[in-house]
């Protein structure tokens, strides 16, 4: 589910598409396997079941990107809007990374070869294009499950980049800060368990593509999980727990936590028996965003930064099991800021 960068518009499902003000829900793209608002307007992209690409605005006619068969999927944009990654299948188990680029929405290949993954996954492409990121797919899923291999390459570049780190297969474990990437990493499938929230920083001058990375939770008695850049790129909210293994699932006990660069760190909530997840900030940096989860049902909250003061929300998320101590809240919940 995903706000319109206008916030006029909301995406959720196959891409189904209903205004905010309320109406008729429709598919500007008709049933989709992946889809992407385009940063900084109401245009959405998505792959078709034949491998196609489409591009429609709501109430207007899909206009085609790439043709039926062309094995185009997982597609993802910069932030700029500009640069659309996509994963594509020339032919069984053969995989290759490919870019489009607006405004001419030229399409050029990225990165190609078996180190890329049977399948790979795209996880995110940097702020201005250039660097290129995906996890080293497998088709089992008990090993994905345990977190796989974050990869990089810069897209000009020849061979491909060294791991980045081994990380759990949810898109809010990632968050970009500027030109660096935030990233809750660690092995095995309990997201209570050995959480590390990384910095990581583009390669220095003569360096390659070896991202340099460091810890920045720096304590390792919590699991440190979906982190959130502040506005002003001085401080990272992120929701942390104890570091163990559950006896059972939903006993997580994680609260909201402001580090700062700088080394500064503050926990800004403290819900007793319940757990604070997926941290988001307000457009002024004023406060957080959280959902509360108590039994696996979620509740709206807000925490004012400055003064540590909890706000409820009239707002609950439909329940939910929190697999491996993970909750689906990232994918029910949206924020228009």
């Amino acid at each position: 589910m995903r706000w319109s960068p206008d916030g006029r518009f909301l995406a959720y499902g196959d891409g189904a598409v209903v205004p905010a003000a309320g109406g008729a829900v429709s598919h500007p793209l008709g049933r989709t396997f992946g889809w992407q608002w385009r940063p900084g307007t109401h245009e959405l992209v998505g792959a078709t079941p034949g491998g196609g690409l489409l591009l429609a605005r709501p109430g207007a006619a899909a206009e085609r990107l790439l043709p039926e068969g062309w094995g185009a999927a997982n597609p993802f944009f910069d932030r700029s809007g500009k640069v659309l990654g996509l994963v594509r299948e020339r032919a069984t188990h053969r995989f290759e990374l490919w870019q489009v680029l607006w405004p001419t929405r030229t399409p050029q290949q990225a990165a190609a070869g078996s180190r890329l993954g049977d399948p790979p996954i795209l996880a995110t492409i940097s702020p201005a294009g250039g660097w290129v990121f995906w996890w080293t797919g497998t088709r089992s899923n008990s090993i994905m499950a345990d977190g796989l291999p974050l990869m990089v390459k810069g897209t000009a570049l020849g061979a491909l980049g060294p791991r980045v780190a081994q990380t759990l297969v949810y898109p809010e474990f990632l968050a970009w800060c500027g030109a660096r990437l935030l990233l809750a990493a660690g092995g095995d499938r309990y997201a209570t368990h050995g959480k590390r929230l990384l910095l990581a920083s583009p390669p220095l001058p003569g360096y390659g593509q070896r991202w340099r990375v460091r810890d920045l939770s720096r304590d390792a008695s919590r699991s440190w999980i979906s982190p959130a850049c502040s506005p002003a790129r001085r401080s990272v909210a992120v929701s942390a727990g104890r570091n163990w293994f559950e006896t059972r699932f939903g006993l997580e006990r994680r609260s909201i936590w402001s580090l700062r660069f700088d080394g500064g760190r503050r926990r800004l909530t403290s819900p007793g028996v319940a757990s604070d997840e997926l941290p988001r900030w307000s457009r002024d940096g004023r406060y957080v965003l959280f959902v509360r989860t108590r039994k696996g049902q979620g509740s709206f909250r807000l925490v004012d930064v400055r003064t540590g003061r909890d706000i409820g929300l009239r707002a609950q998320v439909p329940s939910g099991i929190g697999y491996y101590d993970h909750y689906g809240w990232a994918n029910l919940t949206d924020w228009s800021r």
